[in-house]
Formats: C-alpha cells, structure tokens, sequence
C-alpha cells in the first residue's frame, strides 16, 4: 500500500478483488478498474471511459468503478481521449481470455484453471477477434457461442482431459479437468486411519485410545480459536496441522466442532508414535486430509507405492519410502 496516493489510485479488477496498478503503469483499453480519488473526475467524460457502477462516497475518498472501451474502429482516438482525460498512459489491450464462471476448484503449477469434472459449460470473456475452443480428444465436441458483447459460451457434452481456448493472434489458454472428491471432510478433523470429522463420536474414541489428537484445519487462523478444557492455546501452533497430548477433557474448535473425552490419565511416552510422524511437516501439510489418514494403513513399501498413486501423492511416496525404511524392526517392512 506504499504505492497508495490522494489520487490517481487505479485497482485492476481481478476474479477475486482488485490489483493496485503502479503509479507510472500504463492502463490498458478493456480492462475494468476501481479508481479511488480524492479528486473528482471532471464532467462530461468521454465516450470511451464507461461508468459500470454509480460512482461511492466515503468521507472524503471518491470511488468510481470505470471500464475502458476496447473498440477497433475507435482505438486510436480511445487512447489519446483517455490519456489527457485521466493523465495517465493508455495502452492497447492484450489479447486474452478470462474464465467468468465457474470458478476453478484450483491452478496447475503452469497456471493453467483447473475445473471439476462435472463441468460442462464455460462462460469466458475476450475482447477482440472472435475465440475458439477445441478438446484434445477429438471425439468431444466442443460448441462456441456468442452470448453477449465480449462474452461467449463454451459447451461440451461429455468432459475432456483438457481444452484449448485460443485466439486467431495467437493466444491460448489451457484448461484441466481432474475428479473433484467431496467425500472427504472440509473442516477440522482428527487423523486416525481416516480424516475423522471433528463433530464425530469416533473423533473421542480416537483420542482416547491414542492418547494425542492430530488435528488439521483448513486454515491456520482457526489455531486462536481452539479451546482445549477451555483455555487457549499458546503459543499459537503454525501451519495447518498439529498434535495435542496429554490428559484433557474437551477440545473446543467452535462451529468447526468439539469432542469431549472420558478423563483418563494419558502416559504419552507409553504410546508408541505411528512411524509416519517421522515424514516432515512440510510433506504432511502438502497430503490431503484423506491421504494423510489413509498413511496409518501403509506397512509396506508396495502398500506405499498403491497409496502414492491412489491418493496422487507421488511427490511424497520417496518420503514416505524412506520413513519406512527407519521403522523395519517395529513391523513395518
């Protein structure tokens, strides 16, 4: 926010909020952006600066949600009027594609959306020439239809493994289609031999016949509001997942759920630790709560291989290999 002025403050619309453009970037024609000022923009506007949002007022910041118009035939004239009217470079606009709806359910680690393979219809948005979807299985259809100005829908009957959305310039955007499992749970759990919501009875039973919980969060922020007999928990653990030991009563995570366990005196040290608490936490965070629990089934490096590949976690399976290999002499082979 060092880049924050009294004026002059141009926030690119993204999917999920708004960019702080630089002071000296250039704007670019076809992108929306939510200008915060304390100077007013002067009347009457040009044609090619299109209001999207009445303008807001609070106190004495000015908020205006603008669009810049992306017209072939008027451009040139574009560029100039903008560049006096908002003193500030205009650019012409880059050809793109941007997915409005759905949302994906992640990113490729080349960038490329990744969607649930029960989609079947995309809505995109490209200002400019006209876009075209293809499937790399030739035997999916792939239908492109114009719904609205820059907008177009992208339909196909059956889901491919992955489709190309490319521009007669030369742009391509790849998208990814992977089985998305809402089996498992989404809240904080309990690792036993499988992800254990926390509202469960088998989550109490878990504890007290281990001794220890380990739990998961979806968030780490969560940490501040566990209650374990109803004190806090501090120092605040980091990272998504951490085990809690000793002799306690209730464990408290508000509406993310709460077990209460029968008081028993614990002897941890008696508790032999399962052999995957060797792997790291690096490598257990980057696990699914379902893959994670799935570990405490693995006694064998075959059994290891068939987890890595059913749980597509075969980044962790030399990890996983090599924790098994310290634990030979306590029957796991």
């Amino acid at each position: 926010m060092s880049q924050f002025c009294l004026s002059g403050n141009y926030f690119r619309v993204t999917a999920i909020g708004g960019v702080l453009e630089k002071a000296n970037a250039p704007l670019q024609l076809g992108e929306e952006y939510v200008l915060v000022t304390q100077s007013q923009l002067r009347s009457p506007c040009p044609p090619a600066l299109i209001h999207t949002e009445p303008q807001k007022q609070h106190r004495s910041w000015t908020i205006y949600r603008l669009r810049l118009r992306d017209s072939p035939e008027h451009q040139a004239g574009d560029i100039i009027d903008l560049k006096y009217y908002l003193a500030r470079a205009i650019v012409p606009s880059k050809p793109r594609v941007d997915i409005v709806w759905p949302p994906p359910i992640r990113f490729d680690l080349d960038g490329s959306p990744i969607f649930a393979d029960t989609v079947t219809q995309l809505i995109v948005r490209s200002w400019g020439p006209t876009i075209h979807a293809a499937a790399t299985k030739t035997d999916v259809a792939v239908t492109v239809k114009k719904i609205a100005d820059a907008f177009y829908q992208v339909d196909f009957c059956e889901r491919p493994s992955e489709l190309a959305i490319w521009l007669d310039s030369g742009f391509v955007r790849t998208i990814r289609f992977l089985p998305l499992d809402l089996t498992g749970p989404r809240g904080a759990v309990v690792i036993a031999h499988d992800a254990i919501n926390l509202f469960s009875t088998e989550a109490a039973e878990h504890i007290s016949r281990t001794g220890y919980a380990d739990l998961v969060v979806p968030s780490e922020l969560l940490w501040r509001k566990l209650r374990i007999d109803n004190v806090a928990v501090r120092p605040v653990p980091d990272g998504l997942e951490n085990t809690f030991s000793g002799s306690f009563g209730a464990l408290d995570l508000g509406s993310f759920g709460s077990v209460h366990i029968p008081r028993n005196t614990i002897v941890v040290s008696e508790q032999p630790r399962p052999w995957r608490h060797r792997l790291s936490q690096h490598i257990l965070r980057s696990l699914s709560p379902a893959a994670s629990g799935k570990l405490a089934d693995v006694c064998s490096k075959e059994q290891a291989v068939r987890w890595a590949i059913e749980n597509n976690a075969s980044h962790a399976l030399p990890f996983v290999l090599i924790a098994l290999s310290s634990e030979s002499n306590h029957g796991v082979s």
